[in-house]
C-alpha cells in the first residue's frame, strides 16, 4: 500500500472505548528461556534485571497511580498493560498491581497482564482477590503456553481450576463488552459486583505439530478461557505447511508482539486492515508493518509507554528516536504532549496509538 493514500489509522477497540492507554514494562527478567523470545537471550534478561530495583518499581507504580488520579478525567477508561519479561516472577508484582487497582480514580481501570502462567494456581487466585467486588476495575490475563516447560494437560488443568474461581468468565466477558461498547459520553459503563477477571490463552505456532496441539487444546479447554488464539512469532523462522498457513489465514491469528489488526482508511474512502497474518509466509519479519513516518500521531497525548527505569516514551517503537522520550514518570513535573506530533519512526505495527493522520 502507498502511504500517501492513507487518511487515518485507528485501533477500533480503543477508539470506541474512549480510553487512555498506559503500557508499563516492569522487568526484562524471565524465568523461561525460549529460543523464539522477541526480548532476546536469557543472558540478556539476567543482565537487564541486575539494573532493576523493587524500590524503583514501587516508585513507578505509585507515580502511575498519582498520574491517573491527577490528570485523567473519570469519563475516560484507563487501559494499563503490564508486561515483561515475566512479571509474575517478581516478588513485588502483587504490590505494584495493588497500587494501581486501589488508586483513587472514579472511572474504570482495565488492567491487562501477559504471563507464561508458570506460577501455581494459588498465586493467581491471590491476584484475582484484588478485583473481587470491584465495580470499576477489571483484569484481563493473557496466558501464553510454551511446550518446552509444561504439558498441555497440566496447563489446561490450571486454567480449569482458575475458571471455577472466576465464575465462568466467558459469559461475563460478552456481557462486559456489550456494556463497554454501548458507551455514551456522559454516562460511564459499569461492571457488576463480581470478580472481574478474564483469562485468554495464547499458543505459539512454530510448526505443524504445534498447530495440531493448539487445535486439540482449543477443543479440550477452550470453554474455560475467554479465547484460545494462535500466535505467530515475529522474526522466528516458523516451519508451516501450506495447508496450516491457509488455515491460520482463514481462522485468524495474533502476531507477536503486534497484537490485533488496525483499520486503515484510505483517501478514496476504501478501508484496509493491517495485521501480521496478512503477509504470513515462511518468514514474517516484515509482516504487518506500517510506515507512519511524517504523519501526525496522538501517541504521547492519550497513551504512554513506560520503561523499567521509569522513562516515558510516546509509544513502544523499536529503536525509538530521541524525540520519543518524554521524561520520567517519577518526576513530579512530568506531563504528556498536549497535541499530536509528527512520527519519526520507520515502521509501526503495535496498537499503542489511536489515530495517525496527515499533517
Amino acid at each position: 500500500m502507498n502511504n500517501d493514500e492513507v487518511a487515518q489509522v485507528k485501533n477500533l477497540g480503543r477508539y470506541q472505548l474512549n480510553s487512555f492507554v498506559i503500557r508499563w514494562e516492569l522487568t526484562r527478567f524471565c524465568n523461561y528461556s525460549c529460543d523464539f523470545c522477541v526480548q532476546g537471550s536469557h543472558e540478556s534478561h539476567l543482565k537487564a534485571f541486575q539494573s532493576e530495583s523493587g524500590e524503583r518499581r514501587k516508585m513507578i507504580a505509585a507515580s502511575i497511580a498519582r498520574y491517573i488520579e491527577r490528570f485523567i478525567p473519570a469519563s475516560k477508561i484507563v487501559e494499563i498493560s503490564l508486561i515483561g519479561g515475566e512479571i509474575t516472577a517478581l516478588p513485588d508484582f502483587k504490590d505494584s498491581l495493588a497500587e494501581i487497582v486501589n488508586c483513587i480514580f472514579r472511572g474504570i481501570i482495565i488492567i491487562r497482564i501477559t504471563t507464561n502462567f508458570s506460577r501455581p494456581s494459588r498465586y493467581f487466585s491471590d491476584l484475582f482477590e484484588l478485583f473481587h467486588g470491584r465495580s470499576d476495575r477489571a483484569l484481563f490475563v493473557s496466558a501464553s503456553f510454551y511446550r518446552r516447560y509444561t504439558a498441555p494437560g497440566a496447563f489446561g488443568k490450571k486454567l480449569r481450576a482458575l475458571f471455577e474461581e472466576t465464575d465462568k468468565p466467558v459469559k461475563r466477558y460478552f456481557r462486559l463488552r456489550q456494556r463497554l461498547l454501548s458507551f455514551i459520553p456522559g454516562r460511564k459503563p459499569f461492571f457488576k459486583n463480581w470478580q472481574n477477571v478474564f483469562i485468554s490463552v495464547g499458543w505459539p505456532i512454530l510448526d505443524d505439530d504445534s498447530y495440531q496441539d493448539f487445535r486439540q487444546f482449543q477443543k479440550d479447554y477452550g470453554r474455560y478461557a475467554r479465547q484460545v488464539f494462535p500466535i505467530i512469532i515475529r522474526n522466528y523462522p516458523v516451519a508451516l505447511s501450506d495447508s496450516i498457513r491457509a488455515a491460520l489465514k482463514t481462522n485468524g491469528a495474533s502476531g507477536s508482539p503486534a497484537g490485533n489488526s488496525l483499520e486503515v482508511k484510505l483517501a478514496d474512502g476504501r478501508k484496509m486492515y493491517f495485521s501480521n497474518m496478512q503477509n504470513l509466509g515462511n518468514h514474517i519479519s516484515d509482516a504487518g508493518k506500517f510506515c507512519p513516518y511524517g504523519y501526525l500521531c496522538d501517541a504521547g497525548c492519550n497513551s504512554m509507554s513506560i520503561a523499567p527505569d521509569g522513562r516515558v516514551l510516546r509509544c513502544p517503537t523499536i529503536d525509538a528516536p530521541d524525540d520519543f522520550y518524554l521524561g520520567n514518570i517519577t518526576d513530579d513535573s512530568f506531563r504528556l504532549l498536549d497535541k499530536s506530533a509528527v512520527c519519526h519512526s520507520g515502521h509501526c505495527s503495535c496498537n499503542s496509538f489511536k489515530t495517525i493522520r496527515k499533517k
